[in-house]
């Protein structure tokens, strides 16, 4: 009770505090943002395996959050805890591995301090409130799904739909905005791009955009209302328009093409659109006064762009996203879809008759790029 009192009476003290937790945390979001998509790549292909009567794949170690612990993925060299200190150990370490000397990427140190420094302005913002901790949980949400975006073109249902329901749970207590406000932000947000969804389908025969931006934006109105949707596709219309003709290198830590393509610039749209919602969100006013964030999804990468994130042997694309029966002209049964994360590497394009994934899995030549 006297931590509590004291960082209640000293503000300078909880931003301190907070900051070094965003710092924790923006380290533990770096192994997120790594590993989820590779965790969700192999249960969609355990599905695959599943329903096409396949042997499992063999599993050498475990896989997951908390294991194998960190390591260098140059030589192996496993990271031992004084060499994982956020951002101090970057730079005792001057970017490069203590064993091979490879250069470790700087986006680590940049997530890890972006964490620390966007907790702290909440923390200052809010004070020590339900409000702050309820903020810190979306914007270190935001973050991890921005980079996950950025890199697989995924909104993993995991991390977008708990949101959805928080955003819902914490303004049953009127902490941004009314329930009633919330619960049809939600429903606005996510029918607003269904129907655009399925307006250009009917139109154009090709998919604009995919579920994750009906869920991302179910969320947004979920936390902030329904009063807030309008300006946010506004916003992230501008955003998409202004950024879109940037010519020059785009991408993090991404292998050099030579030129930027349409995709990359996508990409980089996305993450800072993302960015502007954190900025946006913590800066909220207190409670009773109305608030406006704006989020901006990627805009389409143009058919028969090159996939990024998962190295499958085939073109990347993804399983269909809603749980129903399907007949493929080369399967001799019906083969279910799967949900679990929500894809938007289609854009502009058809799925093809079968899954890739599920192709290569009966051909034996799926390849994980690890």
């Amino acid at each position: 009770m006297l931590v509590i009192d004291f960082l209640a009476s000293h503000v300078l003290a909880f931003v301190l505090c907070v900051s070094l937790l965003g710092l924790l945390v923006g380290s533990f979001l770096n192994v997120v943002i790594y590993r989820l998509p590779v965790m969700l790549q192999r249960d969609w292909q355990g599905q695959a395996r599943e329903v096409l009567e396949l042997p499992p794949a063999p599993t050498n170690q475990t896989f997951n959050l908390i294991l194998p612990n960190s390591c260098c993925p140059n030589c192996g060299h496993e990271i031992r805890p004084w060499e994982n200190i956020p951002v101090i150990s970057y730079l005792f370490l001057r970017g490069k591995c203590s064993n091979c000397k490879t250069p470790i990427s700087k986006r680590y140190p940049i997530v890890e301090l972006a964490c620390g420094l966007l907790s702290g302005y909440v923390a200052w913002h809010f004070g020590f409130t339900w409000q702050a901790g309820a903020m810190l949980v979306l914007a270190w949400g935001l973050l991890a799904m921005s980079l996950i975006d950025a890199d697989h073109q995924l909104l993993p249902d995991v991390l977008v739909l708990p949101l959805l329901w928080l955003g819902l749970i914490v303004n049953y207590y009127g902490l941004f905005t009314s329930l009633e406000d919330a619960l049809w932000g939600a429903i606005a947000g996510y029918l607003s791009l269904w129907s655009v969804y399925w307006l250009f389908k009917l139109i154009t025969g090709k998919e604009g955009m995919g579920y994750g931006d009906f869920k991302l934006l179910a969320m947004l109105g979920a936390w902030g209302g329904w009063q807030i949707l309008p300006l946010t596709i506004l916003l992230s219309s501008l955003v998409g328009a202004v950024l879109g003709p940037v010519p020059g290198h785009c991408g993090m830590d991404r292998p050099a093409l030579g030129r930027c393509d349409y995709r990359q610039l996508s990409e980089v749209r996305w993450v800072l659109s993302q960015t502007a919602i954190v900025a946006q969100v913590v800066g909220a006013p207190p409670r009773g006064e109305a608030f406006e964030f704006s989020a901006a999804p990627p805009n389409h990468s143009p058919r028969g762009a090159a996939p990024t994130g998962f190295e499958l042997t085939q073109r990347h694309s993804s399983l269909p996203r809603r749980r129903e029966s399907r007949s493929y002209p080369d399967s001799k049964s019906w083969v279910p879809a799967f949900a679990g994360m929500t894809d938007r590497g289609t854009r502009g394009s058809h799925h093809p008759a079968i899954p890739p994934t599920i192709a290569a899995l009966s051909s034996n030549e799926t390849a994980l790029a690890l």
